[in-house]
């Protein structure tokens, strides 16, 4: 997000230049708490929807905001956008006004500032936080300072000292005897790690989590294509591509950022932040870029792949022996294919919505042992977002993993690990997954 700036003469110092400026800094800088909150975290369209507004009015350009423009800059709607045929705006606003005020009155409860979209309008309208009653006490000089003497006040001090010691040294002690018990009960219970996470961490070899390459999945969508993995290791891929015969110089600036950046999506940095916890010191676990990887790096070393072969090409190298494949139609929808449907089973599965939409989306887990040659891989892949980051957060709990396995025969001890996929299905609210179910399975 962007925010104007003048720029004052050499040796200017004159406050009321700056005043406007602190002004913008200080709601843009509250605009970004506010999308890094729990409440738009798993929301990009909302995300997108706050800053552009903010953005707008910011810039002085907010008396111009309608429902048309937003639904065109945010929502990629055309020209032709009609409000009474398609309300995704006046749905989103809906949406973005009860994620304000849940910010408001949790996370952000002690923000100086109040961001509000009032109803009938798309204008954000930043105002102060009232002080309560409470606050105003709070800051109130107390009149018993006054009299207290500096040896007082000393002594004080001292017995505060004193006392902070002895507690820090008996929590200390208490925080020792909590840290052995955990020890000892992850050492004689084997620790929580599940069954799939644990096969990629063997002693001997090194383990590499590779995180989707966003950038490649946005040029495709502007090529108008899907594209191979062998396309994506020629250099002549990233320079070439174009969205049309008749690429404007739009166009080129814009792939050139996605060609010079490192983007993945947030379920990933979600999931490789889960991934590390998890392990702790049993593992090396390296996060690589897909980008980064080259095909002699599958010789040795385990490998957990993040994301469908739309953004992390690599993952299309396990297809071949893959019941459950996430593909492109030619809608450009990502669905799941069932190659040999069972009863009950359907041979596609497509899922609703983009993503932050409400909607059923699809992920997969699949653990393809090593074959003497390369080590285990452990795929996590969704249709969208929301869809990988429900298939991780099933299969990286260890309760839920368990029963997921057990589910579908799969046993989880030995040190042959049998190849195994499973196809999960969660629903998507407010930008989160939800009601998720297991509902197809080979191995």
């Amino acid at each position: 997000m962007s925010s104007t700036k003048s720029t004052a003469a050499p040796g200017a110092d004159d406050p009321s230049d700056t005043e406007p400026d602190k002004a913008v800094d200080e709601r843009t800088a509250f605009v970004l708490r506010i999308c890094s909150s729990s409440q738009f975290r798993r929301a990009p369209k909302l995300r997108d929807f706050l800053t552009y507004v903010v953005e707008q009015t910011v810039q002085n350009q907010g008396d111009a905001l309608n429902e048309q423009q937003i639904a065109r800059a945010v929502f990629a709607r055309g020209a032709d956008y009609s409000p009474s045929e398609d309300n995704v705006v006046r749905a989103h606003a809906r949406q973005l006004r009860v994620k304000l005020s849940e910010y408001s009155s949790t996370s952000g409860k002690d923000e100086p500032l109040i961001l509000e979209i009032p109803k009938g309008s798309y204008l954000p309208v930043f105002s102060a936080r009232p002080v309560t009653p409470a606050d105003a006490a709070a800051e109130a000089p107390t009149r018993w300072r006054a009299w207290l003497s500096p040896r007082i006040l000393k002594w004080t001090a001292l017995g505060v000292l004193l006392a902070s010691i002895g507690i820090s040294v008996l929590l200390g002690l208490q925080n020792q005897g909590l840290r052995r018990q955990v020890a000892a009960s992850l050492a004689s219970a084997g620790g929580p790690l599940p069954a799939p996470l644990a096969w990629v961490l063997e002693p001997d070899l090194s383990v590499s989590l590779v995180v989707a390459d966003s950038g490649y999945g946005l040029m495709q969508d502007l090529a108008g294509r899907p594209a191979s993995l062998e396309e994506y290791l020629d250099p002549d891929f990233w320079q070439v591509t174009r969205p049309s015969p008749l690429a404007s110089t739009k166009d080129d600036r814009m792939m050139h950022r996605i060609r010079s950046r490192e983007l993945t999506s947030y379920a990933d940095v979600l999931l490789a932040a889960r991934i590390l916890r998890l392990t702790g010191q049993r593992g090396k676990v390296a996060i690589r870029f897909a980008r980064d990887i080259h095909p002699r790096d599958l010789d040795s070393g385990n490998y957990i792949f993040l994301g469908s072969s739309y953004a992390n090409p690599w993952v299309s190298l396990y297809d071949k022996r893959r019941n459950f494949r996430i593909q492109l139609d030619a809608a450009s929808r990502q669905s799941v294919s069932n190659k040999t449907p069972r009863p009950g089973e359907r041979s596609s599965y497509y899922m609703f919505g983009e993503d932050g939409v409400p909607g059923a989306t699809y992920g997969i887990v699949a653990f393809c042992p090593s074959d003497g040659v390369t080590g285990n891989v452990l795929l996590i892949e969704g249709t969208n977002m929301e869809g990988t980051e429900a298939a991780g957060s099933m299969i990286l709990d260890p309760k839920s993993a368990h029963d997921i396995l057990s589910q579908a025969g799969i046993p989880e001890g030995g040190r042959n690990h049998p190849f195994f996929e499973i196809l999960i299905e969660t629903k998507v609210l407010a930008g989160e997954p939800s009601q998720t179910r297991v509902i197809a399975w080979r191995k």
